[in-house]
């Protein structure tokens, strides 16, 4: 009986490991597989999670301040929970589906900004939150959702959502269970939202939903033209809301390494699922897509001690870019995406990590606020280059004479011709450009104008977005 107890405590503790690592891109791709590329209604799902888990983080923005990071972890559990189990039940009510995709986006969206916070105060008195069998058993778990997600039927994606709402239960017992576990609820009695914020998170909700649906219904040449003009104010209000408080209290460099960790996020989890599922079809997805980042990803959390330790933190950023960057050049000299995908999960993960412990430092913000800032900052970037992916796309349909309808085959689990399937790969040849461009300029100006990071005072958890 002493050993089911150990083995379910050990199970327990390694979800919230498992959900903070997997939230951002797992159900991602299971609701992606739930579109079947033909009605505008199978890609609701996808539209409410990818949009609700992009602009959840304004909404959190505009919560106050009297609701502490133990309060957000329990409405982000307890939202997945119900997602989840609503989720369960999609195969016979497919609309369940949609309120599943809303619940799992915020969840998403809140779980991890908070449970970092939350380590890092439970660190601070002494507790351990997070171990390496932890962090073992969290991705055995994450082994499983790789071979409900490589089934890709009605079943495999139901069993996907059960499992998701077992993790949960688990996460919420061992969460309730932290010694210094408390609930306040304070700051909903003075003020509920701040109408900044959310306006911020309706702009960016209302004109991330049209961009997502548009592909699937422009087909004109006029059409295209509005689909462009939409992206470009997009990406004008991602890049004009930049300096809003916090960020203005933060270093530029610092600010825009943030940004750009976003940006390679967004090409990793949108393009990349997006490249392979158009190229060699929606089944090669878990295989080619989500098995490299996680060995990536599990590599950059061995690995990132060894390397900081080595290069020392002031040149950290400098070569966490470099890394990335020769990942990126890995894509355009192989014609399978997995081995670049693989390098720059790899040390995107550590620049992730590092970035983390960074803000849990930052002197010039409030305690409580020091994730949630670069948290905002980073799904800006992830918002900034899906508005500039989705220009590239429209304008290289335009340069090549092909209807602006075709973005609904290059944006969904859709069988493309060799005409669009070229323009996807020339998209992934401009994407790379871009991107390393911009790492290179970063690592330069970070060189220049080095940033003064403030030294730790306490062991910082580590953990990936």
């Amino acid at each position: 009986m002493s050993k089911i107890k150990d083995f379910l405590r050990f199970f327990s503790r390694s979800t919230p490991f498992l959900l903070g690592n997997t939230l951002s891109f797992l159900p991602y791709l299971l609701f992606l597989n739930y579109s079947d590329g033909l009605t505008w209604r199978s890609l609701v799902p996808f539209v409410l999670f990818y949009t609700f888990r992009m602009t959840g983080i304004f909404l959190l923005r505009a919560m106050p301040t009297g609701v502490n990071s133990y309060t957000l972890l329990m409405i982000a559990i307890l939202l997945g929970c119900g997602g989840s189990l609503v989720g369960t039940l999609g195969f016979m009510f497919p609309s369940f589906y949609k309120v599943a995709a809303l619940a799992l986006g915020l969840s998403a969206a809140w779980f991890l900004p908070a449970k970092l916070t939350v380590d890092q105060e439970e660190a601070a008195t002494g507790y351990q939150t997070l171990k390496p069998a932890y962090m073992v058993g969290g991705m055995l778990l994450a082994s499983v959702l790789f071979l409900t997600l490589s089934v890709g039927s009605v079943a495999g994606r139901t069993f996907s959502f059960a499992a998701y709402t077992i993790f949960y239960v688990a996460s919420y017992h061992t969460v309730t269970h932290y010694p210094h576990f408390d609930l306040h609820f304070a700051g909903f009695r003075k003020r509920l939202l701040q109408a900044k914020q959310v306006g911020l998170f309706t702009g960016f909700l209302l004109l991330l939903v049209l961009l997502t649906l548009l592909p699937n219904v422009v087909a004109s040449w006029e059409s295209g033209l509005i689909l462009m003009a939409t992206c470009i104010i997009f990406v004008l209000l991602v890049i004009l809301t930049a300096p809003n408080s916090p960020q203005k209290r933060l270093p530029r460099g610092l600010v825009w390494l943030t940004g750009a960790n976003g940006m390679v996020a967004n090409f990793l989890f949108l393009f990349g699922s997006l490249y392979v599922s158009t190229i060699e079809g929606a089944s090669q997805v878990p295989l080619r897509v989500f098995l490299p980042y996680i060995l990536g990803m599990v590599l950059g959390l061995l690995l990132r001690p060894l390397l900081l330790a080595r290069v020392g933190e002031t040149w950290a950023p400098q070569v966490l870019l470099l890394g990335q960057v020769v990942g990126l050049l890995l894509f355009l000299l192989f014609p399978k995406i997995s081995l670049g995908l693989a390098v720059v999960s790899l040390f995107r993960s550590m620049t992730t990590a590092w970035l983390n412990d960074v803000y849990q430092r930052q002197p010039t913000l409030p305690e409580n606020q020091r994730l949630l800032a670069k948290f905002t900052l980073q799904h800006k970037g992830s918002l900034l280059h899906q508005g500039i992916l989705l220009v590239m796309l429209s304008g290289l349909l335009l340069l090549k004479g092909l209807p602006q309808s075709a973005l609904r085959i290059l944006t969904t689990y859709t069988a493309a011709s060799l005409q669009e399937k070229a323009v996807l790969e020339m998209a992934k040849d401009l994407n790379v450009t871009f991107l390393v461009i911009a790492l290179v300029a970063l690592a330069i100006d970070w060189h220049r104008h080095p940033v003064t990071l403030t030294k730790p005072t306490v062991e910082q958890s580590s953990q990936e977005k």
